[in-house]
């Protein structure tokens, strides 16, 4: 279980959709910070530097393969 403060993580290899969704949330939820990831690698820096994400938004096919495996071990 995480103790950090909320924030929404995005997950998505293109830039324009990372940066498009991030800016939906921003819209629709203000008060909710949204951190963009491009990779796996950028993903878990992220959470070693915020903590846990409340919500996590990823593209299932990354260069880096699928990202369902990679959820699951990703909550342990």
């Amino acid at each position: 279980m995480c103790n950090s403060a909320p924030y929404a993580l995005v997950l998505d290899d293109h830039p324009l959709v990372g940066r498009g969704m991030a800016h939906y949330l921003q819209a629709v939820r203000p008060d909710v910070p949204v951190r963009v990831a491009q990779s796996w690698h950028e993903a878990q820096a992220v959470r070693e530097l915020h903590g846990c994400p409340r919500v996590l938004i990823a593209d299932i096919w990354l260069p880096e393969g699928n990202s369902l495996g990679r959820l699951a071990a990703w909550r342990e």
